[in-house]
């Protein structure tokens, strides 16, 4: 299962299955873990879908170092968004909730910036595209 880790954050991203037919797409489950001080938090989600052109434009983005690239599931509720330049990378997690009647709300997840999280993001984002691959 690709993971993508930091300091204080884990991002564990699961394929379940691919709709290549309507719209290329993937449905996938999401694990993500929070640590602070005083606690830990955690969000997890197994009906997000991705748009299999959307990840591969974040790949395409990230190889070549571009200094802001971004992916949303479909409903953009979940955003991975990667920004910085070819030596080191910032990492932000934003998790979106919408309920009628109630309102929406969001909640921002920052990693850190470091050279080494350049090299893990990507690894993370080709290891979905293999799974994605070998699903189809």
């Amino acid at each position: 299962m690709p993971e993508l880790t930091g300091e204080n954050i884990s991002v564990s991203l699961r394929l379940v299955e691919t709709e290549l037919v309507r719209m290329p797409s993937f449905r996938a489950s999401l694990e993500i873990a929070f640590l602070y001080p005083t606690g830990k938090m955690t969000y997890s989600s197994d009906g997000l879908w991705f748009g299999i052109e959307d990840w591969e434009r974040l790949l395409i983005s990230l190889e070549s170092g571009d200094a802001h690239c971004e992916v949303s599931d479909l409903s953009y509720d979940v955003t991975l968004r990667f920004s910085g330049n070819t030596q080191r990378i910032n990492v932000v997690i934003r998790l979106r909730r919408r309920m009628a009647g109630v309102g929406e709300g969001e909640l921002n997840l920052h990693f850190g910036e470091s050279y080494e999280l350049r090299e893990r993001a990507l690894s993370f984002a080709k290891s979905v595209r293999h799974q994605y691959e070998n699903l189809q």
